[in-house]
């Protein structure tokens, strides 16, 4: 069974999951849908103002909306070298320093935090899964928003095609039963 961003107390989210709803022109309602439960690491917010200048300045909306509530959460002293060693070990050559920082810091902190975390790249979910955390795709949360109704299909369409680069309506509706399945919808 899936988990579900709406039963969490509290959801992190990467910057691909961002990007992806501020690409397809859905951040508005996802900031809706999350609320206060929402948040980010303070590596993630990094991420999202060197991307809003460039790329996705759609995700100045984040900061137009004043979300996350309470702002960016740091990463726990006892956290930063495992933080950086992480980094580290997953670097490939000729990588950024802080490449990954992003969703290194997000399990990280939802493993610390017993939070739901929100996670496309390989990296994330392999860490997720070794640490025994509990996340969904940006496509599950996609899916979920629907089965809730706080979005409808057309629009879960266009993040999956953010996220994936590539869906079809089908896509969709077996991720909305999946997700109204783990609701008890």
């Amino acid at each position: 069974m899936i988990p579900v961003a709406a039963h969490a107390e509290r959801v992190l989210l990467d910057t691909s999951a961002l990007v992806s709803f501020a690409q397809a022109r859905q951040l508005f309602y996802l900031v809706q849908y999350l609320g206060q439960r929402g948040s980010v690491a303070l590596d993630v917010q990094v991420e999202i103002e060197r991307h809003q200048v460039g790329r996705f300045p759609d995700l100045k909306t984040l900061a137009m909306l004043r979300w996350p509530p309470g702002g960016p959460l740091a990463l726990p002293a006892d956290l930063l070298v495992d933080a950086r060693d992480l980094r580290r070990l997953h670097r490939q050559p000729g990588e950024h320093p802080d490449a990954n920082a992003g969703e290194i810091a997000t399990v990280l902190l939802a493993a610390r935090l017993g939070a739901l975390a929100v996670l496309d790249d390989r990296l994330g979910r392999r860490l997720a899964r070794f640490r025994g955390l509990p996340f969904l795709t940006t496509p599950q949360l996609a899916a979920e928003m629907v089965a809730t109704g706080a979005i409808d299909a057309d629009m879960a369409l266009a993040v999956f095609r953010a996220a994936r680069h590539s869906a079809a309506p089908a896509d969709v509706e077996a991720a909305v039963a999946a997700a109204r399945e783990a609701l008890g919808r």
